[in-house]
Order: C-alpha cells, then sequence, then structure tokens
C-alpha cells in the first residue's frame, strides 16, 4: 500500500482552513490504494503525526496528543526524547496547506529536496501564483486581460501624499486595496474616498508588506474554474459564479455562512465560458502546473479580466468536478497518479554533467 503524506495546517492567515481540507483528505483518499499520512505543520512550523488527526476535534487540545516527527529523505522519523525513529517512506505527498510559504513553494520545495514525488503544483508556478502582481504580469505576457493596478510597498506609505494621487490619477475610485499574497478574501478593503483609501491601506499593511491597489469594477461577477493534470492532458472544470448577491465576497462568506459554494455552471454564455477555461488552460499549461489549482475571474461589460491564481485551493476545488464527497476521492487519487506518474518521467533527465568525475580521473 502507498503511503501517501497529506500535509496541512502552516503557518499562514489560512491555517485553520488548511486543516479542514487536510482531514478531508485523510478521510475521504481511497484506502484500498492508498495509506494516507498525516502531516501537520503546526503554527511555529514544526510537524506532527496522529491517527487522531482524521478528528477534526482532536485540533482543539493543540498538538499536545500528537507525536513529532522529522522529515529526512522520503521518510518521516519520529522524535521522542531527541532520538529519531523510523516511522515510515513516503510514496507521494499532497499538499492540502492554504497560503504562505508552503502554498507558495515551500512544500514543492521540499518534495523536490527530498525526492519524493508531489501530487500538487511546483515549486516556480507555486511562487509566481501566490503573488498576485507576479500573477498579473505572467498573464499580460499571455495577453490575458487584468484589472487595472498599482503595488504598493510599505515604504511607499510614507510618502502617503504622492501615493494618494497616483492612486487617484491612475486609477480613480472606487479601488479595492489587498494584501499582494494572501488568500480566501482576508485583508481587503474598499475605498471610495482618499479617507477610506488611508484606512484601506493601513487594513492591508496589517497583513502584508505588499499591497495591490485595483480599480473596482462595477457590477462585475466573479467567475471561477479549476484545472488539473491527469495522464499528461490538462481537465477543466466547469464555471463557478461564486458571488452572486454582489459586493465583496469575504472571508465570512466563503467560510463561516455556508458561502462557499456557488452556483455550478455559472450562467454564461458560450463565448464567455469558453473565454475563461481557454485562460485557464493557458495559465496552467503556459506556467508549467501540475496538481489541481483554481483560476479567479472578474466579468464586467462584456470583458473577462484574470484575477488570481489559487495553487491549492480551498476542499481542492473538488466541487468544480462534481457534486459528491465520492468526487473528492477520485480527484485526489488522480492527482496522486499524476504526481507519481511525472516524478517517474522526471527520473530520467541528466542531472549530472560529469565535471567533476572528469577532473578526478585527470588529476590521477
Amino acid at each position: 500500500m502507498q503511503k501517501i503524506l497529506v500535509y496541512f495546517g502552516g503557518i499562514s492567515n489560512e491555517h485553520e482552513i488548511s486543516v479542514i481540507t487536510g482531514v478531508m483528505a485523510l478521510n475521504l483518499m481511497d484506502r484500498s490504494l492508498f495509506d494516507p499520512v498525516p502531516l501537520y505543520a503546526s503554527t511555529d512550523g514544526k510537524l506532527y503525526t496522529s491517527e487522531k488527526m482524521r478528528d477534526i476535534r482532536s485540533f482543539r487540545r493543540g498538538t499536545e496528543n500528537f507525536e513529532r516527527v522529522v522529515w529526512e529523505g522520503d521518510s518521516l522519523y519520529t522524535l521522542r526524547k531527541n532520538k529519531l525513529k523510523f516511522f515510515c517512506k513516503a510514496d507521494c505527498v499532497l499538499n492540502c496547506a492554504h497560503g504562505g510559504i508552503a502554498e507558495g513553494g515551500g512544500v514543492a520545495a521540499l518534495c523536490e529536496m527530498h525526492s519524493v514525488p508531489c501530487a500538487s503544483c511546483p515549486v516556480a508556478p507555486s511562487a509566481v501564483c501566490l503573488d498576485k502582481v507576479l500573477t498579473k504580469i505572467v498573464a499580460k505576457g499571455l495577453d490575458i486581460r487584468t484589472v487595472p493596478y498599482l503595488y504598493v510597498q510599505e515604504d511607499d506609505d510614507k510618502k502617503r501624499v504622492f501615493l494618494y494621487k497616483l492612486i487617484e490619477e491612475k486609477l480613480g475610485y472606487p479601488v479595492i486595496c489587498k494584501p499582494a499574497k494572501l488568500g480566501s478574501s482576508i485583508g481587503i478593503f474598499a475605498a471610495n474616498n482618499r479617507e477610506e483609501l488611508e484606512k484601506g491601506l493601513s487594513g492591508a499593511f496589517t497583513y502584508d508588506k505588499c499591497v495591490l491597489v485595483e480599480k473596482r469594477l462595477e457590477n462585475c461577477r466573479e467567475i471561477n474554474c479549476a484545472a488539473y493534470g491527469k495522464d499528461g492532458k490538462i481537465v477543466l472544470s466547469e464555471c463557478e459564479e461564486c458571488n452572486e448577491k454582489g459586493g465583496i465576497f469575504t472571508f465570512a462568506d466563503k467560510y463561516l455562512q455556508n458561502g462557499t459554494h456557488g452556483k455550478i455552471p455559472a450562467d454564461l454564455s458560450e463565448m464567455l465560458t469558453r473565454k475563461i477555461k481557454g485562460y485557464t488552460k493557458s495559465l496552467y499549461k503556459h506556467l508549467g502546473m501540475s496538481g489541481v489549482v483554481r483560476a479567479d475571474f472578474l466579468i464586467a461589460d462584456g470583458e473577462v479580466y484574470f484575477s488570481e491564481m489559487n495553487t491549492v485551493p480551498g476542499s481542492l476545488a473538488y466541487y468544480l468536478f462534481g457534486e459528491r464527497l465520492s468526487d473528492f476521492s477520485a480527484l485526489v487519487t488522480a492527482l496522486i497518479q499524476e504526481g507519481i506518474r511525472r516524478f517517474n518521467a522526471d527520473r530520467k533527465k541528466c542531472f549530472s554533467t560529469g565535471i567533476l568525475y572528469d577532473r578526478i580521473v585527470s588529476q590521477k
């Protein structure tokens, strides 16, 4: 039975949501094919495991009933009284950690360094997509329209009068202020005048040292589309309209008031549906992605604008591919199998130039 490390938690504002996704994966993974192993990263960065993690209530008591582990090579070791003991060998890793360095390429980098297959997105696209500005730059290179924006760093906020004038001249009101590297609609503020802009920037800077200020589109629609790789091909989901009520889609809308899932499929024309799916596929392909990702778009006045890309979407965006929990299981199976397939294909590549060997032989 293949051991699959389910990595979740991590140092992120989305830690709790990550725990929910991780526990889902642990309980719904196909046990006839895989043996899921919890790998929980606490908010201080330490790693733990425990069979109790399959029950989400076990996290109410912190980590006191969990066992510390160390990840070395392709194996996990328990840490007891400063002594390491072999725990299990990892056959693949499924990243369920939302936000922070874990989603931004950290878990993928660990997998590469330890030579373990990864069922999620690689390092480079994960790092790019965590930063909303870098993602917009990539989209522009692919001729995908984005909403007009300005990138503001914390030091820029010291030149307040100049900064406010620049935003007003380049974008005009209303605008949206959002942390550049956060997800789940955390730290998003709307501004209709200079006073609200000042409060919005201050609020966003409490979450991130870099803030994205975007032109707020009036009467826009928020549309999502997900993609994953299977047998070397890109599978696209139906489009979802996630915020039919209008306004800003907040963290509470997503997770505290059962507002996670919207209308699927979205009520769109064939042309708009084709365009959104085409943009999603293009971003997935040209960024060299793998695993499951979710692309977010805005529609206003008949135009489609790319917003951001999530490389570890909530609930792994399974609901965009099917309604049942069994669809979550089938998606995870496809992700793991594709991750192992890609890993085996990559191992056939050459990783040595032979220079060091030739030099040693010549010195003899």
